[in-house]
């Protein structure tokens, strides 16, 4: 059974993605702190380093000095049962702010659907006319009749457009959400619309 032929369009527009090119090594620290400036350790990093330094601090005491410093079994054991139920609430309640984000954003998906099927169907394949005459400027008395096929085919273009814009928007708002910047992305740029010459 032979394979279909795939033809790919690949503009001239379209910006080479910063995978084909080797990475620096200023290029590669700038990626790796990014991704680590997105999780959650770049917002314990300070209690960690504390809580290090203090714990350092008493183990130096307690092995240079002749004092004993030392927690009874029992409250370790309350102190862990304090600790479990605070990560569990803390647990529970980051989760609770992901559904809550995951629902809010599936909302925007769904009412950008809704809008675009809407405009698909209400707006007439032939919307695209001739503009509208201006009060202010001259007045123009010969009608000028459009080819009904590119007219049909501007206000496919016109619709597409808007189409893919609802959709670029969505997808717009799950990158800025993660602190992405920019349009340079497999599923934001080719949504984009480029200016179409008529």
């Amino acid at each position: 059974m032979p394979k279909a032929a795939m033809t790919t369009f690949v503009s001239f527009d379209e910006p080479t993605l910063t995978v084909d090119k080797p990475l620096t090594w200023w290029k590669t620290l700038s990626i790796f702190w990014d991704t680590l400036s997105s999780t959650a350790i770049s917002k314990c990093w300070p209690a960690l380093i504390v809580t290090g330094i203090w714990s350092f601090t008493i183990c130096v005491l307690n092995h240079y000095t002749n004092g004993n410093l030392s927690i009874q079994s029992t409250l370790i054991t309350v102190f862990g049962t304090v600790l479990g139920f605070i990560i569990s609430f803390r647990t529970s309640f980051s989760f609770e702010h992901y559904n809550e984000g995951a629902k809010l954003l599936s909302c925007i998906v769904l009412n950008c659907r809704i809008f675009a099927q809407t405009m698909w169907f209400h707006i007439p394949d032939n919307a695209i006319s001739l503009p509208p005459k201006d009060c202010h400027g001259p007045i123009v008395d010969e009608k000028t009749e459009q080819d009904p096929t590119k007219e049909y085919a501007m206000t496919l273009i016109e619709k597409k457009t808007v189409v893919n814009l609802l959709e670029a928007y969505a997808v717009a708002v799950k990158h800025y959400l993660r602190g992405e910047e920019g349009i340079h992305y497999e599923d934001l740029y080719p949504l984009v619309p480029r200016r179409h010459p008529f």
